[in-house]
């Protein structure tokens, strides 16, 4: 008679991560709320601000040229950007790159995926597209979000550049400016020392690394955050950051010429980079109603009327979505293209 295998003793039962708070709120009826409230809100506020006959006759005063050509500014922001994530992919350890046009293409669907309410859908997109190119796939997802700290410095020069006619008298008054301008450069810095200073000290102090390790959730993401090659091709991604932002800005200066006068457009340009900063991750579902809400608010500094703040921030959204509609026309010739090979 063989003797009896011993039951195998019982394995404790593994409970699933709790998820964190903000991700409970989002969950369920709760969420459905919050989601509600987040875009309906700005358009309660708008409705008390507005009227609809104004700001179609301020669309008119834009004109079908001026509209033309905003869209294309805001289209060439994407020959400076490509030149940064190319050159950053080089900073960051790649021995060769994809051709600029064809990373240029990666841009534009990038372009259509950013206009799903999350608003960064297209960076994870565009990082999965290029990671056979770095040396691992960390590296290609970090190398997208470091593109938008090197926007937001380039933001931020700007709006420093367009804050000095202040000190001269001209513009807006200088308080509102150096208040939004000191919030948002510590913002800059304590992210750029975050993506750019910790790997550094980490390479240097191993120490810390082990401290590191041992924060949760927290440490073990920012030990994955890799370290540069070369420092001077992050200052040169800055720079082409001046590039992607002015053209952003001409595109939204072009839209504002027509409907205000030389004195407020001056002012505009002033508050223009909070403006663009504000609504760099949308709330709402592609930012509708709450990129109007900002524009209106801030551009009442400058004496704008709310009902042109409206109308311009509606005309810089069609000149947004146009460039996304020929991503999303691009993407589907890529659908295409492999369904016949």
């Amino acid at each position: 008679m063989q003797p009896v295998a011993p039951l195998p003793a019982p394995q404790p039962e593994q409970s699933e991560p709790k998820a964190s708070l903000l991700a409970r709120l989002f969950r369920g009826r709760s969420g459905l709320v919050l989601r509600l409230a987040f875009t309906v809100l700005p358009f309660a506020w708008l409705a008390q601000r507005v009227r609809l006959d104004e700001v179609a006759s301020n669309v008119a005063r834009v004109g079908a040229q001026n509209l033309g050509l905003a869209t294309i500014a805001f289209g060439l922001a994407y020959v400076p950007a490509t030149l940064r994530w190319k050159l950053l992919m080089r900073a960051y350890g790649a021995n060769e790159t994809p051709p600029f046009f064809t990373l240029l293409r990666h841009q534009l669907v990038c372009a259509y995926f950013n206009v799903l309410p999350s608003g960064v859908a297209g960076d994870f997109v565009r990082a999965q597209r290029v990671r056979e190119w770095l040396p691992n796939a960390a590296t290609s997802f970090a190398i997208v979000f470091i593109e938008r700290i090197a926007g937001l410095i380039g933001l931020l020069l700007l709006a420093a550049l367009a804050s000095l006619a202040s000190l001269y008298g001209e513009g807006i008054d200088s308080g509102l400016l150096v208040e939004a301008f000191v919030l948002t450069t510590a913002l800059a810095l304590g992210a750029s020392f975050v993506l750019f200073g910790v790997p550094y000290l980490v390479d240097k102090r191993p120490k810390l690394g082990g401290l590191l390790q041992r924060l949760a959730l927290l440490g073990p993401l920012l030990l994955r955050i890799p370290k540069p090659q070369s420092a001077w091709g992050l200052v040169k991604a800055v720079g082409l950051s001046l590039g992607t932002q002015g053209c952003a800005l001409f595109s939204l200066s072009l839209l504002l010429r027509p409907v205000v006068d030389v004195s407020q457009l001056l002012a505009c340009m002033q508050v223009a980079p909070l403006a663009i900063l504000l609504t760099y991750i949308p709330i709402t579902p592609g930012g509708v109603a709450q990129r109007e809400a900002i524009y209106a608010y801030l551009f009442a500094f400058a004496n704008v009327a709310e009902s042109t703040s409206v109308a311009v921030s509606l005309s810089f959204f069609f000149a947004q979505m146009t460039v996304a509609a020929i991503g999303g026309v691009v993407h589907l010739g890529e659908r295409l293209a492999t369904g016949r090979a």
